[in-house]
């Protein structure tokens, strides 16, 4: 299975989860606010289970993802979840820190990578003359 298909996968089952709690019975229209507050607590884990796994895929391999997610506060909700969820959640939670973990590493070496390349084409770009005038009599 694909990245593309396994996201859409984990967004189609949480936004099913969420259709089914949001039936009320007085047939009322509720607030978001309001609907969130009377779901039902496993429909709302399994809603932040398949948010987990999306977020986790979206940060597979892709430093401008692990970038955006860095940007926003959410570091500080993985790092929560991770502290106070078990099981799947938690798991999902630590697997998308793994991605941004390796992202930023990836991108250190690439920028590693260009400042060496730089110093070389600065020392191999001029003459040997040029080079001493740079460092003087």
């Amino acid at each position: 299975m694909e990245l593309g298909d396994e996201l859409s996968t984990s967004l189609i089952t949480a936004e099913r989860l969420r259709e089914r709690s949001d039936i009320g019975g007085s047939g009322s229209v509720k607030t978001s606010k309001e609907r969130r507050d009377n779901e039902n607590p496993k429909v709302k884990h399994e809603l932040r289970v398949n948010c987990a796994e999306a977020l986790w895929m979206l940060a597979r391999g892709n430093v401008a993802n692990s970038r955006r997610i860095t940007e926003t506060k959410g570091l500080v909700s993985l790092a929560k979840i991770v502290e106070k969820e078990i099981g799947e959640l938690q798991y999902n939670c630590l697997m998308t820190l793994m991605e941004i973990t390796a992202s930023a590493e990836s991108q250190t070496l690439t920028l590693d990578e260009q400042l060496s390349r730089r110093i070389h084409l600065l020392l191999n770009a001029g003459s040997h003359s040029q080079m001493l005038s740079y460092v003087g009599p």
